[in-house]
């Protein structure tokens, strides 16, 4: 490649890098303004340079959407205790839920025993040492 367009290249990836979200149109436009300018001949010769930025975009891209989909399937665990399932971002441990909100936990135990927390919003998993599960939600005193 030519030194003219690889220092052209360069330079238009170099402002790319820096620009702001509202100067990355005027990036662009200069250097669509110069390219333009350019013989057919050495307009040919960056095909293979935007075909690697085209194929690292598409890694790129597909790695995001690997890792979104990751994150959904980590969000969309569920616990199942007898014949009920429980999402676990819904349902919390008493301390992560006395963090959460902060609370002491023998505060919200003490809720559950009085029905402060009502028995449908707590699940005990027997298979787990009877941990107990709480519905993440606002708790008020009557």
């Amino acid at each position: 490649m030519r030194e003219p367009i690889k220092k052209g290249l360069d330079n238009y990836l170099s402002e790319m890098r820096k620009a702001s979200k509202q100067d990355i149109p005027k990036v662009r436009k200069r250097f669509a303004d110069w390219y333009r300018t350019l013989p057919i001949e050495d307009q040919a010769q960056m095909r293979p340079f935007w075909q690697d930025v085209k194929e690292s975009a598409k890694a790129a891209i597909e790695e995001i959407n690997a890792s979104l989909a990751e994150l959904k399937s980590l969000k969309e665990a569920k616990l199942v205790v007898g014949n009920s399932e429980y999402s676990l971002d819904e349902w919390i441990t008493i301390s992560d839920y006395s963090r959460r909100h902060n609370l002491k936990a023998s505060r919200v135990q003490n809720w559950i025993t009085r029905g402060v927390i009502p028995p449908d919003k707590v699940v005990v998993v027997p298979q787990l040492n009877s941990l107990k599960l709480v519905k993440d939600e606002v708790y008020k005193l009557a």
